[in-house]
């Protein structure tokens, strides 16, 4: 495997965790949402509701998510080095 191979399979991963990163987030401000209610009101919530309103907040979630990822996607797709990059990304973009 050489170094371009490599690049590419962190870079599949890093995707990945990206996906994952914005589906987290999305139903994490969705639970947020739904907390946030009176309990009259969340009894009758309906699913419909909710995925409407996941459906609004996941493109800021996939933005934020985007803007995080973006250098060291950068970086694996180029020549630059990208270990430091890919290590503050993992220490970040999973908490934020």
């Amino acid at each position: 495997m050489d170094d371009r191979d490599l690049r590419n399979v962190i870079l599949i991963l890093v995707k990945g965790c990206k996906l994952y990163q914005v589906r987290a987030l999305t139903a994490n401000a969705a639970l947020d949402m739904v907390m946030s209610l009176p309990s009259d009101r969340r009894a009758a919530l309906t699913a419909k509701q909710l995925e409407a309103y996941a459906q609004t907040v996941r493109p800021k979630v996939q933005e934020m998510a985007d803007r995080g990822a973006a250098q060291v996607e950068q970086a694996l797709e180029g020549i630059t080095d990208f270990l430091g990059l890919l290590q503050l990304y993992a220490s970040k973009c999973h908490w934020q």
